[in-house]
């Protein structure tokens, strides 16, 4: 059985005017701060579970941490990266260049 592999082409969404480009940027800002806010609020009930030496379960800690905080940040980071290339920034923008600025000085 032979299967012929989909001839690789550019992705049509970024062949738009500069308009549309920077909708997209502003659209991706957006998915950005929701993710960021997810995050957060992931983020907090790891600190409230650690906090609460009575109910403390450590295995939903763990799971909160490495399932949910971490892939959100790991998702944080790709959305970033995307942005920059649209010509924006992100909260993730201005901490790596305040980090990069200090490992400098």
């Amino acid at each position: 059985m032979n299967v012929e592999q989909p001839s690789h082409r550019s992705a049509p969404l970024l062949k738009g005017s500069e308009e549309q480009v920077v909708k997209l940027r502003k659209r991706l800002e957006d998915v950005f701060r929701n993710v960021s806010l997810a995050h957060d609020v992931v983020a907090i009930c790891i600190e409230l579970s650690e906090g609460n030496t009575g109910d403390f379960n450590p295995e939903m800690a763990h799971v909160l941490r490495r399932c949910a905080a971490d892939r959100l940040y790991f998702q944080l980071e790709v959305l970033t990266k995307v942005i920059e290339r649209l010509g924006g920034t992100t909260a993730l923008s201005d901490a790596e260049a305040a980090t990069v600025g200090r490992a400098i000085a």
